[in-house]
């Protein structure tokens, strides 16, 4: 392997807002196939290692909040905590962290797995991006 193969950090606030309440499982149900997904696109390109893809969800109405992490392996995503409830709206903080994929390509992965969540939960987001790699 050669040394100039650089990591690429990308972090994102995104913004959930579903048309009507949601149950916690099925948030948690949703998050695991964005995060699966993403994995899933990242392996497609011609990565040389996926470092680690996570996430924290935070609902509002006293849902709940989960921890998201993923390295890309046959296990999944794993899940750490308690979504419980309905709500209508959520807050994810995510980070893709990759080695041999530029942030342009990442962003692309990010916007096709964001289309996804948006029509397993029937809502809308907004990605915020809040992280860029060092070299743009």
């Amino acid at each position: 392997m050669t040394n100039d193969i650089e990591l690429t950090a990308y972090a994102a606030t995104l913004e959930i807002n579903t048309k009507e309440p949601v149950r916690g499982a099925d948030w948690e149900k949703g998050l695991v196939k964005f995060f699966d997904l993403l994995a899933k696109l990242c392996r497609e390109k011609p990565v040389l290692a996926i470092g680690h893809i996570k996430g924290f969800l935070q609902l509002d109405d006293q849902a709940g909040s989960c921890y998201f992490s993923t390295t890309g392996s046959s296990r999944g995503t794993a899940t750490k905590g308690k979504l419980s409830g309905t709500a209508s709206h959520g807050k994810l903080d995510f980070n893709v962290l990759v080695y041999g994929i530029d942030k342009g390509s990442v962003e692309q992965i990010t916007n096709i797995a964001v289309q996804a969540l948006e029509e397993d939960l029937q809502a809308d987001c907004q990605v915020l991006t809040l992280v860029n790699p060092a070299k743009q």
